[in-house]
């Protein structure tokens, strides 16, 4: 867990408790079936960061970006992908409406790595002037989404 101070908008100090818990490598078969997906997005290579996220300042951060990037093999910041819909496996949404201080949540974010390079890190630098703070570690792939069948009810 890293600790981290930074300025979202003029005038708005956030502190945060950023946790990344999970890097997983995907592809577009297995976790975008049914999307139609167009060559230029074709020619990147899908990953999934989970991270857990306490807001330990004093701020509502509601609505502001998480401030965590993909860092690929060129060493290029990759920021992440939003859905204009519901996207299951991996929401890649902004904070709540409200994430009001003493809020914890855990956040799923799509990362399009170009050239379809690798993902070697994530890292939190909201500006150039900001020595970064990178997490790695070992890929994994997105958990096997459960099928409606396999879920059995118990009496």
């Amino acid at each position: 867990t890293a600790t981290v101070a930074w300025e979202p908008v003029q005038d708005t100090v956030g502190v945060l408790d950023i946790r990344v818990d999970r890097l997983e490598q995907t592809s577009f078969k297995r976790s975008f079936a049914g999307w139609k997906i167009d060559d230029t997005t074709l020619k990147t290579r899908p990953y999934f960061v989970r991270a857990t996220i306490t807001n330990t300042g004093e701020t509502d951060l509601g609505g502001q970006r998480v401030p965590l990037y993909a860092v690929d093999g060129e060493n290029r910041l990759v920021d992440y992908s939003g859905f204009g819909s519901s996207f299951k496996p991996c929401a890649s949404t902004d904070f709540p409406e409200a994430f009001a201080p003493g809020t914890t949540a855990e956040f799923c974010l799509v990362y399009l790595v170009p050239d379809r390079g690798d993902l070697t890190a994530v890292s939190f630098r909201p500006t150039q002037e900001v020595n970064p703070i990178t997490w790695t570690g070992e890929l994994t792939k997105p958990a096997a989404a459960s099928s409606t069948k396999d879920k059995k009810k118990s009496s």
